[in-house]
């Protein structure tokens, strides 16, 4: 079990290697815990000591850390983009110079995390000088 300022009850492990992370968490949603698929998270964004958790189906909001969050995670699929922003790789739609866009949100992509972001991508076409 783990827990973070009781916004994440527990990471469940699933048939897959113990390793390979959990395939969803448990977060708190008013006085109730929510199971929330990983694959269904679009991205994450910081405001300050609280995250938004944005899905397909709606918003949570948790108080915890977006550092704290994405190493509880521990999910390849997501990635650090920018100080205030995690991502679901699977979920990019675009990539534009330092953004990315996820369900057509623009993303920014600060210059400390673009080299990593960019080795997760295969461009083809000609790039633009």
């Amino acid at each position: 079990e783990i827990a973070y300022n009781n916004s994440i009850l527990m990471r469940q492990q699933t048939h897959k290697q113990a390793n390979a992370g959990p395939e969803f968490v448990f977060v708190k949603d008013s006085h109730r815990f929510k199971k929330v698929a990983l694959e269904n998270i679009l991205y994450v964004e910081a405001t300050g000591s609280y995250i938004d958790i944005f899905m397909e189906t709606g918003k949570i909001t948790l108080a915890i850390n977006l550092k704290d969050f994405d190493e509880s995670l521990n999910d390849p699929n997501f990635l650090r983009v920018h100080r205030s922003y995690l991502i679901n790789l699977s979920k990019v739609d675009e990539y534009i110079g330092s953004q990315v866009f996820i369900d057509e949100r623009a993303i920014p992509v600060s210059n400390t995390y673009k080299d990593q972001l960019l080795q997760h991508f295969v461009f083809l076409g000609k790039k633009n000088k």
